[in-house]
């Protein structure tokens, strides 16, 4: 079971997942792991970003790519209409799979900022889920076979929300987390020292979790740079550090590696997709690669 943090915030709003991929033996209840290089965010042009756990595949592609191509087939550059398009999909694409519900939990987070009528901006996220009890929003032992929609708005009056999906976290790292973020708050309330935190709580849930894997991809979506997408022509999508507050930007963490070398999200936005992005850098060069979807 994967791990993916949200940090809802006003200024910005960061997601950090990891990239292991596991499979489960439903009558041993134990995982294996497939990959630890599995992609679980995808960028949604600059403004928006979908993260999932749970199914690995869907119409037989990697659910990371089955969500651009779905996207890309409804030439999808709308947060809250990709919602709506995941969660048609998935119940039809969850129908053809022959396996037992208890293994057929998927869940998807999309976040974003979303411009009112009034010319604000404001900060969201939404929830679709199989998993969940309609009900009282209980963990449900078999998976629905239709997906569930919540959607969640920060307040004016309140600084963050923190969503996890997949593999929770504990007590004690839910009050370090807060806790932490707070202090981060005081001091400039700094986007890369809040990724720098959620990477390390996915750290610690590796150390204790064998289903969750310690190569991370952050995401950045920031208000700025969302404002200032009204007047470009095209999207932007930026690797590494340090954030630029003009970008939405992603930047890949593994310990003891090259940062040389940024791993990035697939991207879908409109009638164009992508996936297996990697920027590297040079003293003199920087060089993109990806596949066209």
């Amino acid at each position: 079971m994967t791990q993916i943090i949200l940090v809802l915030k006003h200024q910005y709003i960061l997601m950090a997942s990891d990239r292991r991929l596991t499979s489960l033996d439903e009558k041993k209840g134990i995982g294996k792991v497939l990959t630890d290089e599995e992609c679980k965010l995808v960028a949604l042009c600059d403004h928006s970003a979908i993260s999932f756990t749970g199914l690995a595949c869907l119409d037989g592609m990697p659910t990371h790519i089955w969500i651009a191509s779905i996207l890309k087939k409804y030439l999808c550059m709308d947060g809250f209409v990709a919602s709506d398009i995941i969660r048609h999909e998935a119940s039809v694409a969850l129908k053809k799979i022959k396996v037992s519900n208890k293994i057929k939990h998927c869940t998807f987070l999309v976040t974003g900022y979303q411009e009112m009528k009034n010319g604000d901006i404001f900060p969201y996220c939404i929830r679709i889920s199989n998993a969940y009890s309609s009900n009282d929003g209980s963990y449900l032992r078999e998976a629905s076979e239709q997906f569930t929609i919540i959607p969640y708005v920060l307040p004016k009056n309140e600084d963050s929300i923190i969503a996890v999906i997949g593999q929770p976290l504990d007590r004690s790292q839910s009050r370090r987390l807060e806790k932490n973020l707070g202090k981060v708050e005081k001091h400039g309330n700094s986007a890369v020292a809040t990724l720098r935190l959620l990477k390390d709580e996915i750290i610690v849930s590796s150390n204790m979790k064998m289903t969750v894997g310690k190569k991370i991809l952050g995401l950045c979506i920031t208000k700025k740079s969302v404002e200032l997408s009204r007047h470009r022509e095209h999207s932007f999508l930026v690797g590494g550090l340090p954030i630029n507050s003009e970008m939405s930007m992603f930047t890949y963490f593994e310990e003891g590696y090259n940062n040389m070398i940024q791993y990035g999200p697939t991207y879908v936005c409109g009638n164009s997709a992508s996936t297996d992005l990697t920027v590297k850098n040079t003293e003199s060069t920087i060089s993109v690669s990806m596949r066209v979807l």
